[in-house]
């Protein structure tokens, strides 16, 4: 009552298609979703997340859905609403592209007529990103000076930048009075 073995070359051949099976399945499905892409490239499936701002296209670097908002009557000088660390803030388009360090929306923003401010540029040189300071020193108004504040490196230097008033010290007692 011993089971036989069954011969090695035809265990080799059930080994090797239990191991080519998932490969040529995912060979199978990779062509048949770039077939799919061929003929429907506009399809949901290829398509880049909905914007429903000018802040979110700026954000995910995506400057034709920027563009749009622009050319439907978007001001490129009008605060936008953004979050950061958890906060709503308004802030111009411009300084949002600085800060989100996309120099394609900067390039887009300025040609449509956005304001350059010296703190966008301050803000472009503290974050270290040198073509973006150089785009708006050179396509930001004529004789725009800019002399950025030294940066604030840590929160040590953050704190030990804002003013503080001297702890208060008890005053002195007043003298007594000398009893007989």
């Amino acid at each position: 009552m011993t089971s036989e073995i069954p011969p090695l070359p035809r265990r080799r051949r059930v080994l090797a298609s239990i191991m080519a099976a998932p490969a040529l399945l995912a060979a199978l499905g990779l062509g048949a979703v770039e077939s799919w892409r061929l003929l429907r490239p506009q399809s949901r499936l290829f398509a880049a997340p909905f914007v429903y701002s000018l802040a979110d296209a700026i954000e995910r670097h995506d400057v034709d859905q920027a563009y749009a908002f622009i050319r439907a009557g978007q001001d490129p000088n009008q605060p936008i609403a953004v979050v950061t660390r958890g906060r709503p803030v308004l802030m111009p388009p411009l300084l949002w592209a600085v800060t989100t360090q996309n120099s394609d929306a900067v390039r887009m923003l300025v040609g449509f007529g956005a304001r350059v401010d010296p703190a966008a540029v301050c803000l472009a040189e503290e974050i270290g990103s040198a073509e973006i300071a150089r785009l708006l020193t050179l396509h930001g108004p004529v004789g725009l000076n800019v002399t950025c504040p030294p940066p604030l490196r840590t929160a040590e230097s953050a704190d030990a930048a804002v003013p503080r008033r001297a702890p208060r010290t008890p005053a002195p007692p007043a003298p007594r009075a000398p009893t007989r």
